[in-house]
């Protein structure tokens, strides 16, 4: 799972003169799917450099345009400021174009995760054929060349670490003026995945990823890196081994978070001395494999709670944590060794991370030999006291069988033949079968309708999660038979395959054009526009920096005045988006502005006249 969010931290002057970090939005929600960046504002306190312009001839330093050719009717399509794999209308004929990219030798071929900075693509290296991971900065973020210069000298610090616990790094550079960094491709999953799938996963297994980790980290730490952004979703696996990756961003520890301010770190897991603004070093990223190694065997993170105050959440990690309270059946040794990476006190954590391989390997052996105290008594206990009973319920069975003298000569005891005449002389019993069998296809009114009720139900709930391709599947799914049950699942099928279109468009819209206008999230957080979007998430703007969050975030109405914003009146393609808002409008309950939209696409195009009455049953006054 790779998730994130970008917010900023400013440092106003208090009374003293002093930065006092503050967070400038407000977050609610699991933040185990956040990746925060909290970046200092230096401007306070550094005069601005002037910029350095060339007027002329060679004053444009602007990427060539990228164009490509419409299979269906051979228009070139301007691409070039289409994100890769993006699906581009066409403007002559409205086919959908995918955008082709390749960065240098490099050729896109598929999204494997989005996160603050910008997305990891799966793409092929054409020189020694092989597929690799290509992680490609956000054109925001990438394109000055100081700060290129700095990001391809940490890549290059990264690439000098060869360890089998480090995702490998192997080139970077520069193309279509965005940075990016080529590493090696792991796509068995993360440990993120699997908090996911299992919730608690087995201590032993868990020791066995911290040992791993560790030594990736510490591999890394000897080439004078840190990681700064330690958590489950950067943490992949080769069969059972683990790596640590996104090291090709990270800073060198030698640099500390002194560059442009800038401090990673996702709020379960960073530690707590970089929410204060102290210097950082490996102890930070120790604790933060705590937290993370924490959160794996417990099934919950170390701390719970929303808050967007800085010191709060400070707090809030100072907290002594007690792992046996919430997970009882860990061993004392694996609790000792969580607890300590995760002291508040960075002086209190291991001193280095021999220790802490070695304290990891010890609590691994105490595991294996058993000798837990009383939590293995615990569980033996349970055990010995059903041994007991299996043997006493054998000895019984031996007792009474012992007792008996079967008859060994006697015959087998043959069962009677089934009567065929029987079926024969009563024709509507041979019947019986056949018709439950219908009955149990669907072919009963009674069943159908049951059904169509559950598959209903799941549709609606994929609806409210934005979830139209999941709905589909939901209607898909029903077998009928009866004329009007069919109809109406044709028709769900239909909105459904509307409501994917008008996703799908819209993210196309969001990730081109973006979005500009105050809104409020579930939570009560406020925002001023949208930056991009992808099928699972939205990067909202927030005053000082961007958040990513889920779809149903958003309410519906929020999201039905973002897609109506791109509507163009007279345009090529405007009567579909009216349409499709339209359906959107109409499941949410929006009937009278769906009525609007609905004649307003069928008075443009006569093919959406026909469907009203079907798509439509219950908005009044429908022409």
């Amino acid at each position: 799972m790779l998730s994130a969010s970008i917010l900023e931290v400013a440092l106003p002057e208090n009374d003293r003169g002093e930065g006092v970090p503050r967070l400038l939005t407000r977050r609610t929600g699991p933040w185990r799917n956040f990746s925060w960046i909290l970046s200092i504002d230096y401007r306070h306190f550094i005069a601005p450099k002037p910029l350095n312009v060339t007027i002329g001839v060679n004053g444009d330093q602007r990427e060539p345009a990228m164009t490509q050719t419409c299979q269906a009717c051979g228009t070139a399509v301007d691409t070039t400021d289409a994100e890769p794999l993006a699906p581009m209308p066409c403007p002559n004929c409205g086919e959908k174009v995918r955008v082709e990219r390749t960065f240098d030798h490099f050729v896109v071929v598929e999204t494997l995760g989005i996160g603050g900075m910008g997305t990891v693509y799966k793409a092929r290296d054409t020189l020694l054929d092989r597929f690799v991971a290509l992680k490609l900065l956000r054109k925001g973020v990438s394109g000055q060349e100081d700060y290129n210069s700095r990001l391809q000298q940490e890549a290059r610090i990264a690439a000098s670490v060869n360890h089998p616990n480090v995702i490998q790094v192997f080139s970077s550079g520069t193309d279509h003026g965005q940075f990016y960094v080529v590493m090696e491709l792991v796509d068995h999953g993360s440990l993120d995945d699997l908090i996911e799938q299992q919730n608690r996963l087995p201590e032993k297994q868990v020791l066995e990823t911290g040992v791993q980790v560790a030594k990736g980290l510490r591999a890394a730490h000897r080439k004078g890196l840190i990681h700064r952004d330690v958590k489950p979703a950067n943490i992949l696996f080769v069969e059972q081994t683990a790596k640590i990756s996104d090291f090709g961003l990270a800073g060198a520890a030698t640099q500390g978070s002194e560059i442009q301010g800038v401090i990673w770190g996702t709020p379960y897991y960073v530690a707590p001395e970089r929410l204060n603004n102290q210097p950082e070093d490996f102890r930070s990223d120790i604790y933060s494999l705590g937290a993370t190694l924490f959160h794996a065997i417990a099934g919950k993170a170390p701390i719970e709670g929303n808050t967007n105050s800085a010191a709060l959440l400070r707090e809030l990690k100072e907290q002594p944590l007690d792992l046996r309270a919430v997970a009882p059946d860990v061993s004392p040794a694996t609790a000792r060794v969580f607890e300590r990476m995760i002291a508040a006190d960075p002086g209190q954590r291991f001193s280095s991370y021999d220790e802490l391989v070695a304290e990891l390997e010890q609590a691994q052996r105490v595991l294996e030999s058993g000798s837990n105290g009383s939590v293995a008594r615990r569980r033996l206990q349970p055990w010995l006291l059903i041994s007991g009973l299996l043997l006493i319920a054998l000895a019984a069975t031996a007792i009474v069988f012992l007792g008996r003298k079967p008859n060994l000569n006697a015959p087998a005891r043959a069962l009677p033949a089934p009567s065929v005449s029987a079926v024969k002389r009563n024709p509507k019993e041979a019947d019986r079968a056949p018709a439950a069998t219908r009955a149990l296809e669907g072919r009963n009114p009674d069943v159908e309708s049951a059904s169509w009720n559950t598959a209903l139900s799941n549709y609606k709930e994929q609806i409210i999660l934005y979830n139209f391709a999941g709905a589909a599947e939901a209607i898909k799914n029903a077998r009928l038979n009866n004329a009007s049950l069919k109809q109406a699942k044709e028709t769900a099928e239909k909105k459904a395959r509307w409501l994917i279109d008008w996703k799908n468009n819209l993210i196309y819209d969001l990730n081109r054009g973006h979005f500009s206008g105050a809104f409020t999230d579930s939570s009560g957080a406020q925002y001023t526009g949208i930056a991009s979007a992808t099928d699972e998430s939205l990067s909202l703007k927030l005053p000082h920096g961007i958040a990513r969050v889920t779809w149903e975030k958003l309410s519906p109405k929020t999201l039905f005045k973002v897609s109506t914003s791109f509507i163009q009146q007279g345009a090529p393609h405007a009567a579909d988006q009216q349409w499709r808002c339209a359906v959107f409008a109409s499941e949410f309950g929006q009937a009278e502005i769906a009525r609007q939209l609905a004649e307003a696409a069928a008075k443009a195009k006569p093919e959406y006249q026909e469907q009203m009455s079907r798509v439509f049953p219950d908005i009044p006054q429908v022409r």
